[in-house]
């Protein structure tokens, strides 16, 4: 026989947050809010079971969705093994109000998030499966990059296609590019059929019948993730002028790692993969790690800006910042030589690492065309010394193919401040780029 049972779980994450915080918000049958730097989450349900051991089963809804706002917001990665119970109790067949409800606050080390708590409640009311689904996938995202770096790159494949899975999935909710289609070719047949004199009656009837045969070669052109992408971050303002191109970039890595479309390289470096992986292809231009940051940023920016919530200014800054920019763009300014403004602005992602990654692709009469456009820029001196060694020390190889003593000269200035170690992991990366540096003489000379 079935109970009706009020069942009042107090349940607290025991992960410390080392944070200051001043939480408390109410969503659906969940009560949060912190006692220090632990937060509790206490659900009341009124339900009917067979057994009280069933209990768990209608919780554990409540859990997910608790932690998946919390790791959001707090950006932590949460997991069900943070929770620990310290009350449980039952209450057959009674009410009993629950204590005055506080006002809601979400305050993380004097960062005031209120705001931004009460629209992700507002939203789930509105929608649970939506924002619930995002918020849970990003949680598992980062939960398995926090475990991926006790475990060289694992998990990077699965963490790259379930970021790409939430851009995507926003994508096609958002999609208006069917609208659109369809909108634009029944006007353009409504004229076109006007102008060749049918009557109001006939051109209805002529764009009924040829719409259909329109819109299919279209949407078969035009229907298509990349465009669902780009109209999606052109509806929440994200915006450059190369997007078209590094979403590209997005989708055919998603794309290969789907297909299963592996390269076996012939060398790889520390920490080495137990799988082969398409991450660590040299196509890349850069590390696995780096790649799984941006798409991070990236997928978290959509989110506040989908969502409309506030203080993204800086999440965008910091996108802009370190999206790989793509190889037309580079080659572009190379040949124009405005790349050299493009790295004295610090706004984008042109930097002397990606230019290094680059150059390291091109064929040696290229890569020396293109060094010295770099020249005057590499060899003045804008910021401190140390700054400089950070910035410029990886391209400081390539420059010194051009014998000139110069730049050989500053080269192997910022090089001898190198730590050794960086320099021995470098040897290895461009193993992977078959590119030949004396390293031997370099360090007879250190």
């Amino acid at each position: 026989m079935c109970k009706k049972i009020k069942s009042k779980n107090e349940i607290f994450i025991s992960h410390d947050f080392k944070k200051k915080l001043n939480i408390f918000f109410e969503i659906e049958e969940m009560r949060i809010y912190n006692i220090g730097t632990k937060i509790n989450v206490e659900i009341t349900k009124n339900i009917e079971l067979n057994r009280i051991s069933d209990l768990e089963g209608y919780v554990r809804s409540d859990k997910l969705l608790a932690l998946g706002i919390l790791s959001f917001l707090l950006e932590e990665p949460l997991h069900v093994g943070n929770y620990t119970r310290i009350e449980k109790e039952y209450i057959f067949e009674t009410e009993k109000s629950r204590e005055i409800k506080e006002e809601v606050k979400f305050i993380v080390s004097e960062k005031d998030m209120t705001k931004n708590i009460n629209t992700i409640v507002n939203e789930i009311n509105i929608d649970k499966k939506l924002l619930s689904s995002l918020l849970d996938r990003y949680r598992k995202a980062s939960v398995l990059f926090q475990e991926n770096e006790m475990m060289a790159d694992n998990n990077y494949e699965e963490i790259y296609l379930i970021l790409f899975g939430i851009i995507e999935l926003l994508a096609n909710k958002s999609n208006d590019i069917e609208k659109i289609i369809t909108k634009n070719i029944n006007n353009f047949l409504k004229v076109l059929y006007s102008e060749l004199l049918y009557s109001e009656e006939q051109v209805i009837q002529k764009v009924n019948e040829s719409s259909k045969y329109y819109l299919k070669i279209v949407k078969n052109e035009e229907v298509n993730i990349k465009n669902k992408i780009l109209l999606l971050l052109e509806k929440i303002n994200i915006e450059t002028p190369y997007l078209d191109e590094y979403i590209k970039r997005l989708i055919k890595i998603r794309n290969e790692i789907a297909h299963g479309n592996l390269k076996h390289d012939d060398f790889y470096i520390f920490p080495y993969p137990a799988y082969y992986s398409i991450l660590k292809n040299k196509e890349l231009h850069n590390s696995s790690h780096k790649l799984i940051v941006e798409m991070f940023i990236l997928t978290r920016l959509i989110i506040f800006k989908y969502f409309k919530l506030n203080d993204n200014e800086l999440l965008e800054k910091k996108f802009y910042s370190i999206m790989e920019p793509p190889d037309k763009l580079i080659l572009k300014n190379l040949e124009t030589g405005e790349i050299n403004k493009l790295i004295e602005n610090k706004d984008n992602s042109i930097t002397y690492d990606t230019l290094f990654f680059f150059l390291l692709k091109e064929n040696k009469k290229n890569r020396k065309k293109y060094l010295e456009v770099l020249k005057n820029e590499y060899l003045s001196q804008k910021t401190t010394f140390e700054k400089e060694i950070f910035e410029k020390w990886k391209i400081s190889i390539l420059f010194c193919e051009l014998q000139d003593k110069t730049i050989e000269d500053k080269a192997y200035k910022l090089l001898h401040n190198v730590e050794r170690i960086e320099l021995k992991d470098m040897e290895n990366i461009l193993k992977i780029y078959k590119y030949n540096f004396d390293f031997d003489k370099f360090f007879r000379d250190f």
